[in-house]
């Protein structure tokens, strides 16, 4: 039996068919559960990958297997919103999220990257050669977490679900006109370090605003909540 019923249900207490739906706005540039190659937000397109995807998310090799292309390219000012679980490969240079390019400075670009030495980094390029990138110490490896990233012509900033963040201030931009690559970089591309991580990834959004501490709090709430709904731990 089929009941058809010509009305509007208006009740916020419903849960999402996807949950991925709640983190759509209008500044989405391209939003990806990472389960498969999906642009959720149906504005940047799919993934370029040959990586592999479970339930949790994509799996992360440190090989060129484990490289994701995004169609997605730095605006003015972004926030990314990411929920991974990256383990370092001890010695080398490891890419999270990047397309600072190319192998010496000047440099163009972002990348948020692990140094050789172990310390999490958000860099970007001023185009300079003296002072090649401003850089902040960030903290998004070891263990699953929720982190924003946001990027502007006045500052940089890591961000945590609880609000706090670590800033720099005074950002002179360089951008580039690669597009984001995650979990390092395809051999083709003339960058430092070509190397990434392994481990998985459950969520990547990006934005085409710098957004401010509640609205990044807001969407960081929801990316964990989408995390905990496969059952990852934050």
């Amino acid at each position: 039996m089929r009941i058809i019923l010509n009305g509007v249900v208006d009740n916020s207490d419903l849960p999402y068919l996807d949950p991925l739906v709640a983190m759509l706005n209008d500044d989405v540039m391209g939003l990806y559960g990472m389960l498969d190659k999906t642009d959720a937000s149906g504005k940047a397109g799919p993934l370029v990958t040959s990586t592999t995807f479970n339930s949790l998310g994509a799996v992360c090799t440190n090989d060129a297997t484990g490289v994701i292309t995004t169609p997605v390219y730095e605006a003015d000012a972004m926030t990314i919103v990411a929920v991974w679980n990256l383990k370092e490969v001890s010695g080398q240079i490891c890419n999270a999220i990047a397309n600072l390019s190319p192998s010496a400075a000047p440099y163009t670009g972002l990348r948020v990257a692990t140094s050789a030495a172990g310390q999490d980094l958000f860099q970007v390029a001023t185009g300079g050669t003296t002072t090649a990138v401003k850089s902040i110490n960030a903290s998004y490896t070891d263990s699953w977490v929720a982190r924003a990233f946001t990027v502007s012509s006045s500052k940089i900033a890591q961000w945590s679900p609880d609000g706090t963040s670590v800033t720099t201030t005074g950002t002179t931009r360089n951008k580039s006109a690669l597009p984001f690559y995650i979990n390092g970089y395809p051999t083709s591309v003339d960058v430092p370090n070509h190397g990434g991580f392994t481990g998985q990834i459950a969520l990547l959004g990006f934005y085409n605003k710098e957004y401010d501490q509640a609205t990044i709090t807001a969407l960081l709430a929801k990316a964990v909540s989408i995390a905990q709904r496969r059952g990852i731990t934050l």
